[in-house]
């Protein structure tokens, strides 16, 4: 979860900094095509950066420092930590069900277009195949077909209603449209997201309004044809309908068509934010030359130092492009477990020791642990407030009997191949009287 929340995060600042120059420098312009190519080029860069990786040559000393996971509480009352509790799942549900309520809202969508697809009366031109629908919805496009509503076939605006269709037809807008909204599904918890999406579908209604009064369409007739058409029109999903956006944006727009011949080097400006988002948020890649660095928390562990000759093919890695994944829930599933099934010495608990015990262990090809073995342990009494150093093995052997205990995981990959990854966790023994709920509040 750690993983997808970091993911969420990186992807999201993203969207969020991008979509300010857009507000800052773009919005206004109607240099249409230039913003439906900027939106969409840093939608989808924000999506794929956190997975870009970078090689860095920053430094030729091989120093590998451990891979740290989230230290587990061990409780002299309980062994079980509410902090693991597996929230997780309870999100990864509720995941599942907006998304899957969305893919089946689109899923409809389609399926609608394919009823009326089936049911309309094809009229052929040169350029596409407009269907004459007896359908209750407004006039839209799907690709290379335009739907046309039978009660407006003898209107007088009909030329340039199909007109409007013509461009999102011509321009490929049904593709963006379509792609917009699966990525808006599969990733509907990013705010950012529905503001792209609203963005690119409100730039292709700009970029048809603008294709039509080109053709020699008067904008004052063509304003008063928008107006008209807006009253009562339902909206299909997902396609180019000729009112999907506010009306009132889209005729200030029309009264501003004269783009600016300068407005591409606006786009410099955004040429900083890559820079920084390159440097903040891709994931790095080192070298075989250059330091692995890790997450640690809690207590400062010495680092552990690999050989360039340790680094080749049976190499033991300390990060890698995916790392191993435990089969019970993850980090907060290996936590949990381990909490579970710690007991606290009971010859430690009566004389009031308590420890940080640092345990590695290697997942190899396979996804079994092995290698299992103690890096540091740190034992004391409290006398008052002060801590007096002492030894515990019955607590170092009990981590290490749980840990050698861990059930399989999905095992690591460097470069698309499994490989063996060493990992370390902290274990906190306390004595701190409270006692912890075993359920999730």
């Amino acid at each position: 979860m750690e993983t997808f929340l970091v993911y969420t995060m990186k992807s999201g600042v993203a969207m969020f900094l991008f979509y300010g120059v857009y507000l800052l420098l773009l919005k206004k312009s109607t240099h249409f095509k230039l913003n439906r190519f900027y939106l969409l080029s840093t939608f989808i860069f924000s999506i794929v950066l956190p997975f870009i990786q970078i090689d860095l040559f920053t430094s030729s000393k091989p120093q590998v420092i451990h891979y740290m996971l989230k230290a587990v509480e061990i409780n002299q009352i309980e062994s079980i930590d509410t902090a693991v509790i597996p929230l997780y799942g309870i999100i990864s549900w509720a995941y599942l069900l907006v998304l899957s309520g969305l893919l089946l809202w689109l899923i409809i969508g389609l399926v609608r277009i394919i009823h009326i697809y089936v049911t309309a009366i094809p009229l052929k031109t040169d350029e596409v195949t407009i269907h004459k629908t007896a359908a209750d919805h407004g006039p839209f496009s799907f690709f290379t077909h335009v739907f046309i509503p039978s009660t407006l076939i003898p209107s007088p605006n009909l030329n340039q209603i199909v007109e409007h269709e013509l461009v999102h037809v011509r321009q490929g807008h049904s593709l963006d449209a379509l792609l917009v909204d699966v990525i808006s599904a599969v990733i509907w918890f990013n705010p950012m997201v529905w503001i792209y999406r609203a963005s690119i579908k409100e730039t292709h209604e700009y970029l048809a309004d603008q294709g039509v009064i080109s053709k020699g369409y008067h904008p004052v007739s063509y304003k008063q044809m928008i107006l008209e058409s807006a009253i009562g029109s339902k909206v299909l999903l997902p396609v180019n309908s000729f009112n999907r956006i506010k009306i009132k944006n889209r005729l200030i727009m029309i009264n501003k068509l004269k783009p600016s011949r300068f407005a591409a080097l606006k786009l410099v400006a955004v040429l900083p934010v890559v820079a920084f988002l390159f440097y903040s948020f891709s994931n790095p890649v080192t070298s075989i030359e250059n330091s692995l660095l890790s997450l640690t928390e809690d207590i400062a562990v010495e680092s552990y130092a690999l050989t360039l000759n340790e680094l080749k093919d049976d190499t033991v890695y300390a990060q890698v492009d995916e790392m191993p994944v435990f089969s019970k829930g993850g980090n907060d599933g290996l936590r949990m477990y381990i909490a579970q099934n710690i007991k606290y010495p009971a010859s430690a608990r009566d004389k009031g020791i308590q420890a940080s015990i640092f345990v590695s262990f290697v997942i190899n090809k396979k996804g079994k642990v092995e290698n299992v073995e103690l890096i540091r342990a740190k034992s004391y009494i409290l006398d008052g407030k002060k801590k007096v150093n002492t030894s515990a093995p019955e607590l170092e052997e009990e981590s290490l009997r749980v840990v050698k205990s861990l059930p399989d995981f999905t095992p690591g990959k460097q470069n698309g191949k499994p490989v063996s990854v060493k990992m370390t966790v902290p274990i906190n023994y306390k004595l701190d009287g409270k006692k912890k709920d075993k359920k999730n509040k």
